[in-house]
């Protein structure tokens, strides 16, 4: 088994006027083994987060992100193998807009990420001739909100150098999935006038998106 950790800290400052940052890192992962010669794991783990601070502005952006990955490797016989993957990557970040005409009460969040699984089989069915299919589900999602979470309570933009108040003026939640099949077959011709690689294949996707938004309260104030 293979095991490993690490972490750290990256602390970087600009001028007064500038923007202050913030940021950490730590990995994990782990993988070996299951049945010897036939069955394999891999799994890792990574955490990010980072603080952002911009001049006159109360509260910093913090972006959180968790990033996980894994793999599953199976070999029935010796021409054949298997291998199961999945990825996901969910994110938070709030505060996103950082701007001193902005405060805390009408400011916004974001959370974006998806999901990645994939099934491979390569299939070696001569010493010439080799398959390949894979077929993968791909799933992603980016919502923007207010960060009180309040979706009822109109918001209220300043004009000419006024502040916004009272809530976000906007809300957007975004979901989109794909699947798609690849199959792919190669041919693998020697000693014909050099050596060659023959191959043909195909691919059929089918997505689909969806978008909801709108505006908390359905109405938007302007002073």
């Amino acid at each position: 088994d293979l095991e490993d950790q690490e972490h750290c800290q990256e602390i970087v400052e600009f001028s007064e006027r500038g923007v202050q940052r913030t940021s950490s890192l730590t990995n994990l992962w782990l993988g070996g083994p299951i049945l010897r010669d036939k069955l394999w794991f891999f799994s890792s783990y990574e955490f990010v987060q980072a603080f952002s601070n911009s001049y006159r502005v109360s509260a910093p952006r913090n972006f959180t992100g968790h990033y996980f990955q894994s793999k599953l490797t199976w070999q029935p016989v010796s021409r054949q193998k298997l291998t199961l993957s999945f990825q996901a990557d969910p994110t938070y970040i709030s505060r996103t807009r950082q701007s001193p005409y902005v405060p805390v009460a009408a400011e916004a969040d974001q959370k974006q990420g998806g999901q990645l699984w994939s099934l491979d089989h390569l299939w070696f069915f001569s010493d010439r001739l080799v398959l390949k299919n894979q077929l993968t589900l791909k799933t992603g999602y980016v919502d923007v909100f207010p960060n009180s979470g309040d979706l009822s309570t109109p918001g209220n933009g300043g004009s000419v150098g006024a502040q916004n108040s009272e809530n976000y003026g906007f809300y957007s939640y975004n979901r989109r999935s794909r699947l798609q099949f690849d199959p792919k077959a190669t041919y693998y011709l020697d000693d014909f006038f050099g050596d060659h690689e023959l191959a043909v294949g195909g691919s059929v996707t089918g997505l689909k998106e969806s978008t909801l938004s709108g505006r908390p309260g359905n109405i938007w104030f302007v002073d």
